[in-house]
């Protein structure tokens, strides 16, 4: 299977387009310099990247917030579990 690549200017996807952009040479389809291509496909890497560092940074503080509220419940059955050692046993049956 022969490697291709998209030119980000026509979204042509063959190998054509992959070659002439690695002879340095312009999109068959449409003209587009490699430089451009380049520069264009760069650039769009760069935006996918920091996208997914910005969805990164909210999973992370979402994680945090379900660690934190996790601890919270964890300390809140301690609460119960400690109120209801303290009572009475008989207490308990007539309610």
């Amino acid at each position: 299977m022969a490697s291709k690549m998209t030119c980000p200017a026509c979204n042509a996807h063959t190998s054509s387009v992959l070659d002439k952009f690695d002879e340095g040479e312009p999109c068959p389809h449409c003209g587009l310099s490699a430089d451009a291509a380049r520069e264009i496909l760069n650039i769009r890497k760069t935006q996918a990247e920091d996208a997914l560092k910005d969805r990164m940074v909210v999973l992370v503080k979402e994680r945090d917030a379900a660690i934190q509220e996790a601890r919270l419940l964890r300390y809140r059955l301690r609460q119960v579990q400690e109120a209801m050692e303290a009572e009475p046993p008989d207490r308990w049956e007539g309610e």
